[in-house]
Order: C-alpha cells, then structure tokens, then sequence
C-alpha cells in the first residue's frame, strides 16, 4: 500500500494517506488543494485541505516509492 505525506492546512498537522483512498485531488483558482476521499450519500464531499502544492501530491502519487 502506497501513502502520501501532507501537512493539513488548518492545523498543520503531518498526516500520511494511503493513495488508495484519494478519489481526486483539487486546486483552487487560489492555489489551495484540497484532497477527496469520499462523497456521503448527500454529496458532500469529505477530505483534507493541505498545505502543499497539486504539483507536491502529484509527484507523491505518480512515484515508485
């Protein structure tokens, strides 16, 4: 199982998550991203919003490592 390293935004707060359980990743016309993990059946979105960049979570996701 493959994780990736984020700081949350709101707490800074180091948190390791697991790769497969990311179902998009969103960057804002601000530069913020935030990260989805899941839809409830209402359809609201739930996850973290992180400190780091989309380029930062997409390197994580797309390495061997």
């Amino acid at each position: 199982m493959k994780f990736i390293e984020v700081t949350d935004y709101d707490r800074g707060l180091r948190c390791l998550i697991s790769a497969d359980k990311i179902s998009s990743v969103v960057c804002d016309g601000d530069g913020s991203v935030f990260i989805e993990m899941g839809v409830d059946s209402e359809g609201t979105s739930s996850g973290i919003l992180v400190e780091e960049t989309f380029d930062d979570i997409k390197k994580q996701i797309n390495s061997e490592n």
